[in-house]
């Protein structure tokens, strides 16, 4: 770690559940990160308990650090931190799909083969818990407890031993950059051609300034074809 630099690059919430199954036991206990989603740290996830007996279960839904209702009667957050925090949730019960050997995010469910938990009149089943609360499931598929609320955090930890190869590299070319302002790039053609059993040459120069004076530049560089010296 010696000489690397640590970034903080995201933070959130982890709330921590505990999971029981439909035969009573704890089939899942733990932190489980949920990403934020806006200002108010609104934070979505899901959990996933593929122990669970008679069937396995998954729970999706939202992390609210500050529970509030709005005017039209809908949970949300209210203040990014965790004044109030409550997790808000849906229900699954089937087959996660884990065992099919295809890989998953483990911030989203895959419910092709999950059927979500509903009510005798065919409403979905919402939970919305504050710390301490339990939520039975209808059916006694089981139950989840909202035990407390973490925190997480993601670093990037990076260490580059020839920072300074790029470093004296850029500095070299602001020096080049630099020094090419001061020049004046300056072009020359010479074409010589048979004409009327003589050979013509034509000289020319191009300075890509303006004001310089050409005609002392041209009359050189004839002399200098000629192999004479200029008077």
């Amino acid at each position: 770690m010696d000489g690397s630099s640590v970034y903080l690059v995201g933070q959130g919430y982890a709330p921590e559940v505990t999971v029981r199954d439909g035969k009573g036991d704890v089939v899942f206990s733990g932190a489980v990160p949920f990403l934020p989603e806006d200002a108010s740290y609104t934070s979505s996830g899901v959990v996933k308990v593929p122990d669970a007996q008679p069937a396995q279960l998954g729970f999706e839904g939202f992390f609210l650090p500050t529970l509030a209702v709005n005017p039209q009667g809908v949970p949300v957050s209210a203040f990014p931190g965790a004044a109030r925090p409550a997790l808000l949730f849906f229900a699954y019960t089937g087959d996660l799909g884990l065992n099919s050997g295809a890989p998953q995010s483990v911030y989203s469910l895959d419910k092709a083969g999950l059927t979500q938990v509903r009510h005798k009149d065919g409403t979905p089943v919402r939970g919305l818990l504050l710390e301490g609360q339990t939520f039975q499931l209808p059916g006694g598929a089981g139950s989840i407890t909202y035990d407390r609320t973490r925190k997480f955090a993601r670093f990037q930890i990076s260490h580059s031993s020839l920072k300074l190869v790029p470093l004296g590299a850029a500095a070299t070319g602001v020096l080049g950059l630099i020094a090419s302002l001061f020049l004046r790039p300056r072009r020359a053609w010479v074409q010589a051609r048979s004409e009327g059993g003589r050979t013509v040459v034509e000289v020319a120069r191009l300075d890509r300034a303006s004001g310089a004076d050409l005609g002392s530049d041209v009359s050189d560089l004839v002399h200098a074809v000629k192999g004479t010296s200029a008077t």
